[in-house]
């Protein structure tokens, strides 16, 4: 007796040890069941398992394969399934075949299986009992390797929501770029051709309808502009260009535009600059300019009778994030029809209009204010608004100041001289060969039309010109493969100023035609004034452009921003869903103080040059934002947490940045909380 219970003790050692030893549910059972059968001298062995999902029980492991022809042992499944569906306890032995002498046990697997083992002789009580504690690490073993599975399924998951996302925002862009070029097309004839005809002798009926279209077709192109920012934005490819320029000249410049707008309505504009708002910055012109023109417009759109009002101020030092960055607001008031309490939570989401109503009065995308928001956050300011329905409105923004010394002076278009130039244009579309003809002829260019890239490379090797015009998107031969033909030709050809004109608008459509050879980049609808300055910097000054030109090269800015919403509301619910409405009132405001105290400190840490302390405070707000869906927060204290543990000198301007973006998220999570 004592031989065979030291016998019984090493088997069941054993046993033990082969359990557990793989991650992966099958290799594991594939591990230790076949020691089971081996040590415990049985014939046969079952693992049942409930399905996770359907919730009912299935042989997962049967052992021998051959066993699943046997009927004593379906027999003896049906029994255990029966017990385990109606929650009875399973008897000792399971059942008994006189027949065919054998006896089945079975150990119930937690709440969700059950291990049976066949036999030719019935178990000892004692031995019977000692299999127990090695079923109960068996479920922990098979616990395990579910888990493991789930998590595995969950990555599979991930990769395929991953690359489904990847191909969506794929065909995005090419649907956005083929469109963009579509509809840009036609727009350069409509747009310039209409141009050109109000500068013809028309009568007023005529002029008031050729107005019209012009103004049709530039609300077009401007909402295709709009969508096509919207775009860049959210992909992060946005590139701010840096440049230094006289603030005054911009803002005079936008106020003679819209007052004459505003006079058309009998409203008074004003503009107001302080005293020490410095006269040149460094900025991004264009945009600034587009950030004053889309509120600008929004404030004399939704203004019947009274006033706009823009104004510049220096932000007082006690209000600036960081001492070391003093900080201008720009003020756009109104007297228009103001916004609701309830309006202006949603004031600066993508597609969201306050004018909901069917007769749509006011018109518009609802993308005008989204990409003001993204674009002010993106040059490290902050935007908000103040406003009473039916009293008026007040936007506002803040922009850092930087100063900056020399501003290059560009000739304006009224300065127009005659461009004693010969040109090939190189265009399929006969109403862009039009319009393009039209613009040239006008300021004294000798054209000469090629209809595709052969007869360009025929043309050139012809005649000599000062300039090629050239389209991409071509039949036959593209203006990509045109240019590469040219520049393959050797000789002067490979100094031939080649200018691209496409209808395509994205970074890399630029990129490609650089690539290819080409000089540089007008976009349709062609501009006068743009198509002039190009012709003459590069057809009148070619010699010089390359060597000696005295035109800095503006290189683009890095992004100091994020392009995520502020609040990702399926984080939100799924954490309520979770949860509890309450319990996630209560983690939002202990958010809301324990971040406000991170974000204190850090002014300080960074004054005694203690980075690293910096970055920890950076990366304990940002795992919490992530959890509470202020994911723009999440992404903004992540770039701050590297920049800090790199070192980079970008931090003091990040910091801003983040703190911006902090602040709107506190803003948006207190008004969840109400």
């Amino acid at each position: 007796m004592i031989r065979q219970g030291l016998i019984e003790q090493e088997v069941l050692h054993e046993i033990a040890m082969s359990i557990g030893e793989s991650i992966e549910l099958e290799k594991m059972l594939a591990e230790c069941i076949p020691v089971f059968l081996r040590g415990l001298g049985c014939a046969s062995a079952v693992v049942l398992l409930r399905d996770e999902q359907d919730d009912f029980y299935t042989p997962t492991y049967i052992l021998p394969r051959a066993a699943v022809r046997n009927h004593y042992l379906h027999q003896a499944i049906n029994r255990s399934l029966e017990c385990l569906t109606n929650h009875d306890v399973l008897p000792t032995p399971l059942c008994y075949f006189e027949s065919a002498g054998l006896f089945y046990y079975a150990w119930p697997i937690q709440d969700y299986g059950a291990l049976l083992l066949g036999r030719s002789s019935p178990f000892r009580d004692a031995l019977f009992r000692e299999i127990v504690p090695l079923v109960n690490k068996l479920a922990l073993a098979l616990n395990s390797c579910r888990q493991f599975q789930r998590l595995k399924l969950a990555q599979q998951s991930m990769i395929q929501a991953r690359d489904d996302a990847q191909a969506a925002n794929k065909a995005k862009s090419h649907f956005l770029a083929t469109m963009s070029h579509e509809i840009r097309t036609p727009l350069n004839a409509v747009i310039n051709l209409s141009e050109l005809l109000l500068e013809t002798h028309l009568d007023e009926r005529q002029r008031k309808l050729t107005q019209g279209v012009c103004e049709g077709g530039r609300s077009l192109l401007q909402l295709v502009n709009d969508v096509l920012d919207f775009s860049r934005i959210e992909a992060g490819r946005l590139e701010l260009v840096a440049t230094s320029f006289k603030l005054h000249d911009l803002l005079d410049g936008l106020a003679a535009l819209f007052e004459k707008e505003a006079l058309i309505k009998k409203l008074h504009f004003g503009l107001s600059i302080g005293d020490n708002i410095p006269e040149v910055v460094s900025a991004d012109p264009s945009r600034l300019r587009q950030i004053l023109q889309n509120l600008l417009a929004n404030a004399i759109k939704f203004t019947e009778s009274g006033s706009v009002n823009i104004s510049v101020r220096m932000l007082p030092e006690d209000q600036h994030n960081l001492d070391s960055v003093p900080m201008m607001v720009f003020h756009i008031s109104d007297t228009g029809i103001g916004i609701s309490r309830q309006d202006q939570l949603r004031l600066f989401q993508e597609f969201s209009q306050v004018d909901t109503n069917l007769d749509r009065r006011f018109g518009g995308s609802g993308l005008g204010l989204a990409i003001t928001a993204r674009l002010v956050m993106l040059m490290g300011g902050k935007i908000g608004c103040y406003s009473v329905a039916g009293v008026g409105s007040t936007f506002w923004f803040t922009l850092p100041v930087k100063t900056s010394g020399v501003v290059h002076e560009k000739s304006s278009a009224g300065e127009m001289e005659l461009l004693p130039i010969t040109a090939l244009l190189v265009e399929d579309s006969l109403t862009n060969q039009m319009v393009a003809t039209a613009m040239l002829e006008k300021v004294g260019c000798q054209i000469t039309i090629a209809n595709n890239g052969y007869e360009a490379i025929e043309q050139v090797q012809k005649a000599a010109f000062d300039v090629v015009l050239m389209d991409v998107s071509m039949p036959g031969m593209d203006g990509l493969e045109a240019s590469r033909r040219i520049r393959a030709l050797g000789g002067h050809y490979q100094t031939l100023p080649i200018l691209a004109m496409t209808a395509h608008a994205f970074a890399h459509d630029r990129d490609a035609c650089l690539e290819a050879g080409m000089n540089d980049y007008l976009s349709k609808p062609l501009q006068r004034e743009q198509l002039y300055a190009m012709l003459k910097r590069w057809a009148l000054h070619k010699d010089s452009v390359v060597e000696n030109s005295e035109e800095p090269v503006l290189a683009p800015v890095a992004m100091v921003g994020t392009t995520k919403p502020i609040l990702d509301e399926t984080i939100i619910q799924t954490l309520i869903s979770d949860t509890s409405p309450d319990l996630f009132k209560q983690l939002v405001a202990i958010f809301l103080q324990e971040s406000k105290a991170h974000f204190d400190a850090l002014p300080e840490l960074l004054k005694q040059g203690d980075i690293a302390a910096c970055a920890k405070h950076a990366h304990a707000v940002k795992s919490t934002a992530g959890a509470l869906g202020a994911v723009a927060l999440q992404d903004m204290c992540g770039q701050l947490e590297v920049a800090c543990r790199e070192s980079k000198p970008n931090i003091v301007a990040l910091l801003q940045a983040t703190t911006n973006v902090a602040e709107a998220s506190w803003q948006a999570l207190y008004s969840r909380l109400n």
